[in-house]
């Protein structure tokens, strides 16, 4: 009976581990799309902060410093999501205690994250001002929501003129 109760919060997991996968994914550079992707993050936050180069100096090294510390702490979230993932696609039996120390670790990892991003906010009084801090907390969900509305824009008019493609072809007379 426990494993049926278990089950959607392992299925809930699972889904939550793709998802964190798909975010280290967009957030590794590999190659030269992700060194363009680096680089439009760049210019979109100087130009959204409307950063001074004596900003700039300072704010993307301590931006870079705390994005690889963010990196560890998914990787480290992701590897025991996997582990845990992989035990239960076995048919191992996960008893209260394991399921309550993986939940424990995701939360005090996803804590670490919270506190990192406090942290770094705060060490970045006197280089931004507040408004640009504010600005700031709010760029990396709305910089991922454009990206998904114009990968979807995208999409759409490449299915369209797909469609339009199959209206005006000539049917063969054989």
């Amino acid at each position: 009976m426990r494993i049926i109760h278990l089950l959607p919060i392992l299925l809930c997991l699972t889904g939550i581990i793709i998802g964190q996968e798909a975010v280290l994914a967009s957030e590794t550079p590999s190659g030269p799309d992700g060194n363009r992707m680096e680089m439009m993050v760049v210019w979109r936050l100087t130009e959204h902060l409307k950063l001074t180069s004596e900003q700039a100096e300072v704010f993307f090294p301590a931006m870079r410093e705390h994005r690889e510390k963010i990196k560890k702490l998914n990787t480290e979230r992701v590897e025991a999501g996997r582990t845990m993932v992989e035990r239960a696609e076995r048919g191992e039996i996960i008893t209260d205690k394991d399921y309550n120390a993986f939940l424990k670790l995701i939360s005090d990892l996803e804590k670490q994250k919270i506190d990192l991003r406090s942290d770094y906010l705060n060490r970045l009084e006197g280089v931004l001002t507040n408004t640009q801090r504010v600005k700031l907390m709010i760029f990396d969900e709305r910089f991922k929501n454009e990206l998904q509305r114009n990968i979807r824009e995208r999409r759409e008019a490449i299915n369209q003129s797909k469609r339009m493609m199959g209206q005006n072809r000539r049917p063969n007379k054989r």
